[in-house]
């Protein structure tokens, strides 16, 4: 089975990635982004290589030997998969705040993939963040994300879902996905909301 994730930043892409790879997929993550796997080409040579294969990609992320526009390439790209699953949030504000926090960890050269709380977070970098209008990337992904669900007809699996705390609905999403060779329960224990990385703010009593 080839599977395809494609997501906006920060909509649990990554964590959905590993729990593939946990059950024995051979898994690339953003081929198309040189900050993460270098200066990948298309097509991918693994896409023959591996049985069982799923990568991962981010909205506006483009390989750099094709002349074309993000969209068109999605479409291409997609036709190389047998399964395409699309990751959004709901709550923008939340995703905002992730999106911010991944900014941060990047300006310091720290792995954007490890357990933080709002509060780590300097104001003055979260204004600076919104004074260059840094947010606009994230709007422009989901905008895209949207019309990639009108145009291969997929809906767009929802963040809040697929990590809530109702794991019984997180479960019928992904047996909806169809894909016969993996183990849905274990998956869905994989992407169980308590190995989320943002965690809730200390109260004080």
């Amino acid at each position: 089975m080839k599977i395809l994730i494609i997501g906006t930043s920060r909509s649990g892409t990554t964590s959905l990635r590993r729990a593939f790879k946990d059950q024995d997929y051979h898994t690339i993550g953003e081929p198309f982004n040189e900050l993460v796997t270098g200066d990948r080409e298309y097509p991918l040579h693994e896409l023959s290589q591996y049985k069982n294969l799923c990568v991962k990609t981010l909205c506006d992320q483009i390989p750099k030997n094709l002349d074309i526009n993000f969209l068109d390439f999605i479409t291409l790209f997609s036709k190389e998969f047998n399964k395409i699953i699309l990751l959004d949030r709901k709550n923008f504000i939340e995703h905002h705040k992730s999106f911010v926090h991944m900014h941060w960890r990047l300006s310091r050269n720290e792995s954007v993939h490890q357990s933080w709380e709002q509060s780590l977070i300097p104001e003055k970098f979260e204004k600076n963040h919104n004074y260059h209008c840094r947010h606009k990337h994230l709007d422009l992904q989901k905008e895209q994300i949207g019309e990639i669900s009108d145009i291969l007809n997929i809906p767009i699996t929802w963040y809040e879902d697929l990590y809530g705390n109702d794991r019984e609905t997180s479960l019928e999403i992904i047996n909806n996905w169809n894909i016969d060779d993996i183990n849905s329960v274990e998956l869905n224990k994989y992407l169980d909301p308590k190995f989320k990385l943002k965690k809730s703010e200390k109260k004080l009593l």
